[in-house]
């Protein structure tokens, strides 16, 4: 996950703003020297962020859950698909999104980089995630802290805030470095963000056990 960057060093992009596979190997090397010039509670801070931000977030539950668990009896089974049709839109909107934002992000970020596919399908990314992020805005936390947000919607503004900075890297600084660092970012919350959804009495734990 990222964090501001000062006089980052980056690539210049070609005219049609297309980088070879020798730039993205360039970048990768170039971030790995940057990223260990920092310091290390620079460091730490950025790359254990969205890990601390989660720990903070379900700390308080993790006790109870466990002794919840055992205690009815937990079960998986097949998918209830029924109870999808008994939530709010904004949480069929959510999963919906979610579904394809997760794969298609872990396509692009470890696929082929820098070619024409490559960007069509960050274009569908990332209007995917935005479109689940400003979902999950309208979704009753589980653990409400102000009004009907909690913990867990500090992720979906994480994740806004990293899009926006890869945005912003790749489309006016040319700095792939930036942007490869960003995106990543905004999909390991996405990730972060779905282990929530496996907490009981939510949606996907509700579809997947049974007591």
């Amino acid at each position: 996950m990222s964090a501001p960057h000062m006089n980052t060093p980056h690539i210049a992009s070609s005219p049609s703003s297309t980088f070879t596979s020798d730039q993205i190997q360039q970048a990768a090397r170039q971030a790995d020297r940057h990223d260990m010039a920092k310091p290390a509670w620079r460091r730490l801070i950025e790359n254990w962020a969205g890990v601390g931000i989660v720990l903070f977030a379900i700390a308080p539950f993790v006790p109870g859950m466990l002794g919840w668990v055992a205690a009815h009896n937990v079960r998986l089974t097949a998918p209830d698909f029924a109870l999808l049709a008994t939530v709010p839109l904004a949480v069929q909107v959510h999963l919906a999104t979610v579904l394809v934002a997760l794969p298609l992000g872990g396509l692009i970020l470890y696929g082929p980089k820098g070619t024409p596919m490559h960007r069509a399908l960050g274009r569908v990314w990332v209007a995917t995630m935005l479109v689940t992020c400003v979902a999950a805005l309208f979704i009753e936390s589980f653990a409400p802290v102000i009004g009907p947000f909690g913990f867990i919607h500090l992720l979906v503004l994480w994740s806004l805030y990293a899009i926006g900075r890869g945005l912003w890297a790749i489309v006016v600084r040319k700095d792939l470095q930036a942007h490869l660092r960003n995106m990543s970012g905004a999909w390991w919350g996405l990730i972060i963000a779905g282990l929530f959804t496996m907490l009981p009495g939510r949606l996907l734990w509700s579809m997947f056990t049974t007591m």
